[in-house]
C-alpha cells in the first residue's frame, strides 16, 4: 500500500501529534483516497499496534451504502493480508470485523440504522460528514457521546467539503482553524479564493 503524501502527513499530524489528537478532519476533493486512509487507521485500531483491549471501533457514514464502502476496503485489505489470518473474524451480515488478539469490535454504522446507541466507542470515523445539511445532525450527536468513557477517544472526519459555510463540517472547520486547539487537526485542500477554474 502506497500512501500519497498528503495521507501521509495527515497520518503522521494525528499519530506523532505531542499534545495527543482527539479530533482530526481532512477535507479533500473526490477520487482521492480518502476511504483507503479511513481503512488503515481502523485496521491499526483492529489487529494492528493501536488495538486495544475490549474497544469499539466505527466508521459511520448518512447512508447504509457509504458506511458499507469502508466496511468492504477494510475485508480486502485484510484478504490481501496473508500475515494477519487469523487474526480477525468478518461478520458480513452486521458489517462487523472483530479483532481477535484483543477483542476489538468494529462496524459500520449508517444514520438510518438504529445501531450506536449504548455503544462505548474509542474510535469513530465520520466518513463524508460534507453530506450534512445544516450545523447540526442527531446521528453524529450520539457518535460524540459514545465516546464519553474513553480519555484518549478518536473522532475523526474525511470528506468533501460541505456545500454551505453554514454546514456541519463548514463550522467544525472554522473552529478548529480559529481556535488554534492543539490536539485537533485539520488538514484542508482547496483551490485559493477567487482562482480561475482552470488554473491547475
Amino acid at each position: 500500500l502506497r500512501l500519497s503524501v498528503f495521507q501521509r502527513a495527515f497520518i503522521i499530524a494525528i499519530f506523532d501529534n505531542p499534545h495527543g489528537t482527539r479530533k482530526a478532519i481532512l477535507s479533500v476533493a473526490r477520487r482521492n483516497g480518502k476511504t483507503a486512509i479511513v481503512g488503515v487507521i481502523l485496521l491499526a485500531f483492529l489487529v494492528g499496534p493501536l488495538a486495544v483491549k475490549n474497544s469499539q471501533l466505527a466508521s459511520a457514514a448518512m447512508s447504509r451504502d457509504q458506511a458499507a464502502l469502508v466496511f468492504r476496503l477494510m475485508v480486502k485489505m485484510l484478504m490481501q493480508s496473508p500475515e494477519l489470518e487469523g487474526t480477525y473474524r468478518i461478520v458480513p451480515s452486521s458489517k462487523r470485523i472483530i479483532g481477535i488478539a484483543k477483542n476489538v469490535e468494529f462496524e459500520a454504522m449508517s444514520s438510518d440504522s438504529k445501531t450506536g446507541h449504548g455503544r462505548s466507542l474509542l474510535v469513530v470515523i465520520l466518513d463524508e460528514a460534507g453530506q450534512i445539511v445544516g450545523p447540526h445532525n442527531e446521528f453524529v450527536a450520539m457518535l460524540q457521546s459514545s465516546q464519553g468513557s474513553y480519555e484518549n477517544a478518536l473522532f475523526l472526519t474525511i470528506s468533501t467539503q460541505a456545500p454551505s459555510d453554514a454546514d456541519l463540517l463548514s463550522i467544525w472547520i472554522d473552529d478548529a482553524m480559529r481556535s488554534g486547539e492543539p490536539s485537533i487537526v485539520c488538514h484542508v485542500y482547496e483551490a485559493a479564493p477567487g482562482c480561475a477554474l482552470t488554473d491547475k
